[in-house]
């Protein structure tokens, strides 16, 4: 819990410098929905004041926050050595969710742009060199029902939208990284679509408006109804149970569908694409979608009889285990033609009666005692 607070007054200022004024019956509502947000900034602020040089004065933060956030939409193609606020990352992790420097994220560097950096951070994946095959993938096999209940796959909920979808598996566990800010999303993309209802910014033109790329923002929330599937399975169960259990938004459990583009109208409502529509549709999180995927259909061993069930599954235990009973199968082969032609020719002696004969002699009639 986070000592430092923000009144509704500044967190309004804040807001507004982040995304724009609104009309004062909205202010209420924008306020309410974005409560999460605003007490996970409250969280970040309150780290600062633990640092040497805190980049924000405990009693007029608000105004601190502001001034960082003008800097850094003011021209996200500036390398950050250029601008002139203390606190940039405070601003990065606050206005975009996105840690900017290790542990919580990649550092950003005094000589790449914000707009760079974002771009670094969040990666498009193409079709170039990507065979695709003729696999067909259902992501309703991912909901996070089966992920728990065939992957083994424990949810945790992550503030930083960098680590959204990371799976991380130990020795003893998997988890699997979720962003929790559903009205974040939202509301950027509410600011996004006012200034452009084609929504068509680059990720320079939506730094500029205090926000992160229009398809990343659409694919977080589509990745998010993937895995809690309206109906289907106890996925939507288990998110109301997190919800409730650890304060999550609650806007989680909306549907995201009218903030479908019109790339992605065609796929609506899919649940079977093929590898390669996988990455058209979902250019920002394709590949995490397929590493779950992959993991739910073949899991990897968390536990000392599933290591020792994998093992015998490798292509050496099974050429072994093949040479064995090709073994096996060549000695009773032929310890049985023998034991077969042993009886064949007794038979014969016993038929034709013939003592005489190789062999046949002890089958003959022995002499009675005199």
């Amino acid at each position: 819990m986070a000592e430092f607070h923000l009144s509704d007054a500044d967190s309004l200022v804040i807001a507004n410098a982040a995304w724009g004024v609104v009309g004062t019956p909205s202010e209420e509502s924008r306020r309410a929905s974005l409560a999460t947000f605003f007490r996970q900034c409250e969280l970040e602020v309150d780290k600062c004041f633990h640092l040497p040089s805190p980049p924000v004065r405990r009693e007029r933060a608000a105004e601190d926050i502001v001034r960082i956030i003008e800097d850094l939409v003011s021209d996200p193609t500036r390398r950050r050595e250029e601008l002139i606020s203390h606190g940039l990352d405070l601003g990065v992790v606050m206005l975009f969710m996105t840690g900017s420097h290790p542990p919580t994220g990649l550092a950003w560097l005094q000589t790449e742009s914000l707009s760079n950096f974002m771009s670094r951070v969040y990666t498009t994946h193409n079709l170039t060199g990507y065979d695709a095959g003729h696999r067909r993938l259902r992501l309703r096999s991912i909901s996070a029902a089966n992920l728990k209940r065939h992957g083994r796959i424990r949810i945790v909920w992550t503030d930083q939208l960098s680590n959204h979808l990371r799976l991380k598996i130990t020795s003893n566990k998997k988890i699997l990284f979720l962003f929790s800010h559903a009205s974040f999303l939202e509301q950027a993309l509410k600011r996004l679509s006012d200034n452009d209802a084609t929504m068509s910014h680059s990720m320079a033109d939506a730094l500029r408006l205090g926000c992160l790329h229009p398809r990343l923002l659409r694919e977080t929330l589509m990745t998010l109804q993937v895995l809690f599937p309206a109906v289907g399975d106890d996925s939507r169960a288990m998110l109301a149970s997190d919800i409730s259990t650890h304060g999550l938004d609650p806007h989680l459990l909306g549907v995201f569908s009218y903030h479908y583009g019109p790339s992605e109208e065609h796929h609506r409502g899919n649940d079977v694409f093929s590898s390669a529509d996988l990455l058209r549709v979902y250019q920002y999180w394709g590949p995490a979608l397929n590493e779950l995927l992959m993991e739910v259909d073949d899991p990897t061993p968390i536990t000392r009889r599933a290591r020792w069930a994998d093992r015998r599954k490798s292509p050496r235990f099974t050429y072994w285990c093949t040479a064995v009973g090709i073994c096996f199968a060549l000695f009773f082969g032929i310890a049985a033609t023998m034991l077969a032609a042993i009886q064949v020719w007794l038979s014969w002696c016993a038929f034709v009666e013939a003592p005489t004969m190789f062999k046949c002699h002890r089958l003959g009639p022995k002499n009675p005692p005199s």
